[in-house]
């Protein structure tokens, strides 16, 4: 394993008890993660490359809106492996963050279970979605904040471990930091459109009233050009 790719990976990872095949793979996912530049597709790749290091049938990654100080947990984006186009069209809407993913958004902690239908939380599926049993969920968190959650479903040959769980969170916070510098640049980038539009805006009005462009705008502060106050 080459040293520029460990470098990226998180101590989760290091701290890691896997075996050297399963490490080896599960570090390339995050490196492809930290080193991309599509956010889209290498969402999609590292949410694919879990399924296939836990051995699920089916993988998604929900993401919420980012946070407008309003409180409110809006889905903006779910990227989904393991069904294809005709069961996605059945189905007709991806999930809305309620019931067990709801439970895994509000919590600290991953929700393992081997039979999700039995839990509580379960609130049955929508027409024309697949049985699934056995279940894995990890918040995907950045400090305090929750920017979605990372599941899987149908292990293969039976229930999630302990190790599963911890590579999903170690490929969790990997994708965190992922989305939350993304989004940071994107906010620098939208910030230094609206200061050029502000720009634009205050030299069009200083023209179209005479003023020159660079004139400072008059001062209010009732001194004469001297700096004297006015007697």
């Amino acid at each position: 394993m080459s040293e520029e790719r460990w470098g990226v990976v998180p101590d989760e990872v290091r701290e890691l008890n896997a075996s050297r095949e399963r490490l080896h793979a599960l570090v390339e996912a995050v490196y492809t993660v930290v080193s991309a530049v599509d956010v889209e597709l290498v969402l999609h790749q590292l949410v694919t490359a879990a399924a296939r290091l836990v051995d699920a049938e089916y993988g998604a990654l929900g993401l919420l809106e980012a946070d407008d100080g309003s409180g409110e947990q809006r889905p903006a984006r779910f990227i989904a492996v393991g069904m294809d186009e005709e069961t996605i069209r059945r189905i007709g809407h991806w999930p809305r963050g309620r019931g067990l993913l709801g439970l895994v958004l509000s919590g600290d902690h991953p929700v393992r279970l081997a039979n999700l239908t039995k839990h509580p939380a379960f609130e049955g599926w929508p027409a024309g979605h697949p049985g699934m049993r056995s279940f894995l969920g990890v918040p995907v968190r950045y400090r305090d904040t929750v920017l979605g959650n990372l599941y899987f479903t149908n292990k293969r040959g039976g229930p999630f471990s302990d190790e599963d769980e911890r590579i999903i969170e170690a490929l969790a916070v990997t994708a965190a930091v992922k989305i939350t510098n993304v989004r940071m640049h994107d906010q620098v980038r939208r910030d230094a459109v609206q200061r050029q539009r502000d720009s634009a805006t205050i030299f069009s009005l200083r023209s179209a009233a005479g003023a020159p462009p660079n004139s400072a705008a008059p001062s209010n502060s009732g001194r004469d050009s001297t700096g004297a106050e006015p007697r």
